[in-house]
């Protein structure tokens, strides 16, 4: 649990990261979360499957090839976002901004599937 942590534009490459969650709790306060800034943070082939990602500003923050299954992003901003070649199965992006953000084919394959569409 990164919530008494300050993290500012860290490289988490091919790190393990499974079960983590990235929070911030408003002072004084044990359950109201503030934003929490991971602006070009860096977690490219990095394993965070069942992670959460609450109230994070995630602008331009690259998941490229991470291992994102099961993770969960609860009111994020995703502007910018790389997510090529992230493993997207169960991923959920609740209440979530998200603007030009990159998914390819097979993400987006793997997104929709574990959501209940089927491609045809």
């Amino acid at each position: 649990d990164f919530s008494v942590t300050k993290i500012k534009e860290c490289d988490f490459s091919l790190a393990i990261m499974a079960n983590c969650t990235f929070q911030e709790f408003k002072e004084g306060s044990t359950y109201e979360r503030k934003r929490v800034s991971l602006v070009n943070c860096v977690f490219k082939k990095t394993i965070l499957n069942n992670s959460v990602f609450s109230h994070c500003d995630l602008t331009k923050v690259l998941f490229i090839g991470a291992n994102l299954e099961s993770a969960v992003f609860d009111r994020c901003i995703l502007k910018e976002t790389d997510f090529t070649s992230a493993k997207l199965n169960g991923t959920g992006f609740e209440n979530s901004i998200i603007d030009k953000t990159t998914l390819d084919l097979d993400g987006f394959i793997s997104l929709g599937n574990s959501k209940g569409f089927i491609l045809k």
